[in-house]
């Protein structure tokens, strides 16, 4: 029995190529493991896929690393002489490392471990068991599994931007509630009103003291927005002297009082 010099699987001594890992068995196949066929090493590229599959899916995505990882370590475990035993307490470990995941800057370093730690049971096991399940062992096997993970996790993100940035139109509009300011309605007498009653007022007065022969006339001269009252004229003819009062009528009472 040969092993490869790539990979150490075990070949047989005529093959052109291992059924590994591909490669071309340009020289004689190595009568013996070469060195790097350990069951502690790791190819380079494994823990660095670790990190984007992490950010990109999480856990889902981490897990689906790590069970194809503990898949692929048994094929290339398989041929490999069994000197070392499987990991008994494997799932504490993932526990454990799952736990520190948990802890900023220190979980980078447990999502790649994890599925590290995984490849390297599944070594031990293929080299024990001598058998590796053939589906879901190569990159592109994992790569069409880890589509259906990005795309939930795309959809997700999606469908949550949509909900919160578009609200149904169908929906009550709720408008803040608003201070409720006075409302100006304008004088509630007219100006020809507001001059009958200023005319009233003082044919009154002039009844009560006595005076006759006065002729009267009063109109609307102004109406003050501030104080609501209107400012009524009224002229005053004697027979030796005319004179011009002027009143105040309250706009909301009607009440007359006079301007000295």
């Amino acid at each position: 029995m040969a092993y490869c010099r790539n990979c150490g699987l075990a070949i047989s001594d005529t093959d052109q190529f291992c059924s590994g890992c591909g490669q071309v068995q340009t020289t004689a196949p190595s009568s013996a493991p070469p060195a790097r066929a350990g069951f502690d090493d790791v190819p380079k590229w494994f823990g660095w896929v670790s990190l984007p599959v992490g950010v990109l899916t999480s856990a889902i995505g981490l897990g689906l690393y790590s069970w194809w990882g503990y898949r692929r370590g048994r094929r290339d475990g398989v041929g490999r002489q069994s000197t070392v035993e499987p990991y008994a307490n494997l799932g504490w470990r993932i526990v454990g490392w799952g736990l520190v995941a948990l802890i900023p800057f220190a979980g980078w370093y447990a999502v790649v471990h994890v599925p590290t730690l995984c490849y390297k049971h599944g070594l031990r096991v293929g080299a024990k068991t001598g058998n590796a399940p053939s589906a879901f062992t190569s990159l592109p096997a994992f790569g069409a599994a880890l589509a259906v993970p990005v795309a939930a996790v795309l959809a997700t993100a999606i469908t949550i931007g949509v909900v919160i940035g578009f609200p149904d139109e169908a929906s009550p509009r709720r408008d803040p509630p608003s201070r409720s300011l006075p409302v100006d309605t304008g004088p509630r007498l007219t100006g020809g009103e507001a001059a009958a009653k200023g005319e009233a007022y003082l044919r009154r007065e002039l009844s009560e003291r006595g005076t006759t022969g006065i002729s009267l006339a009063c109109d609307a001269e102004d109406f003050n927005t501030g104080t609501e009252d209107w400012i009524v004229l009224c002229v005053l003819a004697g027979p030796a002297r005319a004179a011009d009062v002027r009143l105040r009528v309250d706009d909301a009472t009607g009440l007359v009082t006079l301007i000295q």
